[in-house]
């Protein structure tokens, strides 16, 4: 019977002075995390970052009503510019949020880098609206990337 080994795990200590556990084998015991671990974990990263949410992580729900439904108008408080045409072509590489969408009578605009979730979302919205010929209306801001997109 062929003997198993089990690698063990070591702890150093990261710039900054908070320990690190480096677990090197896969049949390794849950680690316990303090709240300072806990916190920058279910924050993505970001505990303690001052940034300003934008409009898109501000409101969760849509802004915008499909056409010829009550609501339909855009307000002036909408922030970023609105594009209202239809996605000529995608354009994707293996590298991380790396999706481009080619806007009618727009040119490129990259899909939102905020976060891979966002990032396939939006990609997965334009790849059905150049499937099948719809209409978007999408959002990009300063950085000409999109934030929002409908698919109507």
């Amino acid at each position: 019977m062929p003997q198993q080994t089990r690698t063990s795990r070591s702890t150093s200590t990261k710039p900054g002075g908070m320990p690190q556990q480096d677990i090197l084998s896969q049949d390794s015991d849950p680690v316990a995390l303090d709240e300072s671990q806990l916190a920058l974990a279910q924050t993505g990263g970001t505990a303690g970052s001052t940034q300003t949410p934008t409009m898109a992580q501000a409101a969760a729900e849509p802004v915008l009503h499909p056409p010829g439904t009550a609501g339909a108008a855009m307000s002036a408080s909408m922030v970023g510019a609105w594009n209202t045409r239809k996605v000529l072509a995608l354009y994707m590489t293996q590298h991380s949020r790396n999706g481009w969408a080619y806007l009618d009578s727009v040119g490129w605009r990259r899909f939102a880098t905020t976060n891979d979730s966002a990032h396939l979302a939006l990609s997965m919205i334009a790849s059905t609206a150049r499937t099948t010929g719809a209409t978007v209306q999408a959002r990009d801001e300063a950085d000409n990337q999109i934030h929002e997109i409908y698919c109507w």
